[in-house]
This record gives structure tokens, sequence and C-alpha cells, in this order.
């Protein structure tokens, strides 16, 4: 079974660390820390899910999730904020593009619903390749 890949985008490196050290059984995950290294990644690798933190020291999450959903809009997207989802709406509205919205600090229960999207989005990309090769 192929592992689909996935990028984390975050200013805070322990936190990269975590999410990278519990899903990286699940898939092959790739870590940005900034706005445009996260751009340079997408430009250059094909991934099913991105999950993005809304504020980032050089950049607006949101706008790399409504890049990402222009050019591939079957890609997954989580935002995650420590910010309440009703204040990140209310303050721009006309960027809300994201699939999924998940409120830090994560707990095992938001990790474990992570885990589940993941393991959907793997079986529907097995499933679209063995489909290919009949």
């Amino acid at each position: 079974m192929k592992k689909i890949q996935i990028l984390i985008v975050d200013d805070f490196k322990e936190y990269l660390e975590k999410l990278t050290g519990y899903f990286s059984k699940l898939c092959v995950v790739y870590t940005e820390n900034s706005f445009i290294g996260a751009i340079k990644m997408i430009k250059e690798k094909k991934f099913s899910l991105i999950i993005s933190d809304v504020y980032l020291l050089d950049g607006l999450g949101l706008n790399l999730i409504n890049l990402v959903k222009k050019n591939s809009p079957k890609t997954v997207c989580i935002a995650v904020s420590g910010k309440d989802e009703i204040k990140i709406k209310h303050l721009h509205s006309d960027l809300i593009k994201y699939d999924y919205f998940i409120q830090k600090p994560l707990s095992y229960e938001k990790l474990n619903f992570v885990e589940n999207i993941i393991k959907d989005i793997s079986v529907s990309s097995n499933k679209e390749v063995f489909n290919e090769k009949l």
C-alpha cells in the first residue's frame, strides 16, 4: 500500500516534531516552518493533506490553503490555530477555503481525528491507483 504525502506548516518547531512523530507511521510527513518555504514545497511536491497554522510569522496560512485549493481542489486542508474558529471566520471570512478547522492545543482526540482523515485519504488514494491498473 502506497503511503500518502502530507505537509505540516507551523512556525513552532516542537509542534512540527510532535506531529511528525505521531503521523509518520501512517504517511510520509514533510514539514515547513514558514509560509515562503511552504509555497516552494507545494510547487515541488503533490500532497494529499495540508495541515497549516493560520498565523505564520511570514504569512497567513489561509492564503497558503487557498493557493493549494485553487491548484489542487482534491487536497484536503486542515487549518489550525490557537484562536477560536469564530474569530478566524470573522477576521478572514473571504479566505475560508479549508476543509476542517482544529483549535490548538491538540489533544489526543484531535490527533485521532486527523489520523482517521489520513486513513480515509490513504484508502481512497489506493483505490484510485488500483482502478487505474484495471
